[in-house]
């Protein structure tokens, strides 16, 4: 995964390449994060083994509350990150965003580890899809941002290697 991330620092990139890297970014900090809310998820099952989960309908909704306060403040934080000038910028953008609406995933594993039931761990899991869906077209509009650094990298390293 790092060569590609090299050549997109360094190297000019169409917008198709910096939306491949970009995107390549979101889903492996996306996945890193749910994979954790899992393990996790999973390991509060095992060391409480004796114990007997009931569903809880008002924790499951509350869980579904905090999932939709988290895709409004991902959103809003996008909002504010529109003015992305650069590769580096839009790269860190990109695993911001991947942080932020990959949290959700975080309220499904707490869910499953309570073993919830019913229409709200359904909508739960809708939530999840819709935050990784709307991460995905956000970074697609970093790529123009990426792609718009014509070599700002480059021009850089040549600047610092011309210094006395």
């Amino acid at each position: 995964m790092m060569r590609p991330v090299r050549r997109y620092l360094n190297a000019p990139v169409t917008r198709a390449g910096a939306l491949a890297v970009l995107r390549l970014a979101f889903v492996a900090a996306f996945a890193a994060q749910l994979v954790l809310a899992t393990f996790v998820a999973v390991a509060v099952r095992l060391l409480a083994g004796g114990v007997t989960p009931r569903p809880n309908a008002i924790l499951t909704w509350v869980l579904v509350l905090f999932a939709i306060v988290e895709l409004v403040v991902a959103s809003a934080v996008f909002a504010r990150l529109h003015e992305i000038t650069g590769r580096r910028a839009a790269l860190t953008a990109a695993l911001v965003v991947a942080s932020l609406y990959g949290s959700v995933s975080w309220f499904v594993a707490l869910a499953l580890a309570t073993e919830q039931r019913g229409a709200p761990l359904y909508l739960l899991v809708v939530l999840l899809a819709l935050a990784y869906a709307l991460g995905f077209v956000a970074v697609g509009r970093l790529a123009k941002a990426a792609a718009a650094d014509d070599g700002a990298a480059r021009v850089s390293a040549s600047a610092r290697s011309e210094r006395p």
